[in-house]
């Protein structure tokens, strides 16, 4: 547990950035009107899959005692695995609904 705060407290800019983006990412989607809501989805799809090969790259570099740094790497590819899933079965949700209309 000391191995994460004293993470945490290296790296705290970071933490703060994270925080940042965060609550101006919520401002920012609620404030975006739904028409737009899939074109944004789509686009993080794309970002989740960049971020995950970097994830991935970034892992095979860390050193095995790093505990820290494994975990969180884990959590992060795991977390952007569960968004490219989900965001592909939302896009893919989406264009049935469109090609029954076109019907």
């Amino acid at each position: 547990m000391e191995e994460i705060f004293a993470y945490l407290l290296t790296y705290r800019f970071l933490v703060y950035i994270l925080i940042v983006t965060f609550f101006l990412g919520v401002q920012f989607f609620e404030k975006v009107p739904h028409v737009l809501y899939y074109s944004f989805l789509s686009i993080m799809n794309i970002a989740s899959g960049v971020f995950l090969f970097l994830e991935i790259k970034f892992l095979g570099n860390i050193q095995e005692s790093d505990i820290s740094s494994l975990l969180f790497g884990f959590f992060a590819i795991l977390l952007l695995s569960m968004s490219l899933v989900g965001g592909y079965l939302t896009t893919k949700r989406q264009l049935k609904l469109f090609q029954k209309i076109n019907k």
